[in-house]
């Protein structure tokens, strides 16, 4: 609930920060201590805390998925430093346009209704969401909201992969 953005089905997304973990964005040697810290951190957490748990160690940034016993989901990142920056500019952002939350909110629930919400499986995050709606509700404005609709461009009807497609994938 940090930004207002959650449904009832929403999991919980924490970020664990320490003075003995490096920003796992940085680098590649970084980002593999973060994920040899998950494991271990992992072990505690199992079965004492949660019903599951799961590390996601491939993925462009590493986490922890946990589901308790009463079902709730919780994905834990490690040494994300710019989690928080990132949370507050999303607070800002909703605070300066209330018509955002409830078209990411509408967003959100398709694409868990179509299971296309979990980046690992190649869906969309809630974060990259937001920034889908913000982009089109203000269309490159810098954030301020745009005075009308973006012009409409014209398109040829060319759409060279289909063509492609159709011919059996031979050019031509």
């Amino acid at each position: 609930q940090a930004v207002g953005l959650s449904t009832p089905t929403s999991d919980m997304d924490v970020v664990v920060l320490s003075k003995g973990l490096a920003d796992g964005t940085e680098s590649t040697s970084a980002k593999e201590r973060n994920i040899t810290f998950m494991y271990s951190f992992a072990e505690k957490l199992c079965p004492r805390t949660f019903r599951s748990v799961e590390v996601l160690a491939h993925t462009h940034i590493p986490i922890i998925k946990c589901r308790t016993s009463s079902g709730m989901m919780c994905d834990i990142s490690v040494g994300i430093e710019g989690a928080n920056s990132a949370t507050r500019k999303v607070k800002e952002q909703m605070d300066n346009s209330p018509e955002v939350r409830p078209l990411v909110l509408v967003i959100k629930q398709l694409l868990k209704d179509a299971a296309l919400n979990e980046v690992y499986t190649g869906g969309l995050s809630s974060y990259a969401v937001f920034h889908m709606v913000i982009a089109a509700l203000h269309g490159g404005s810098g954030g301020r909201p745009s005075t009308g609709p973006a012009p409409a461009k014209q398109h040829d009807g060319n759409f060279p992969y289909f063509e492609n497609v159709r011919r059996g994938g031979q050019s031509s």
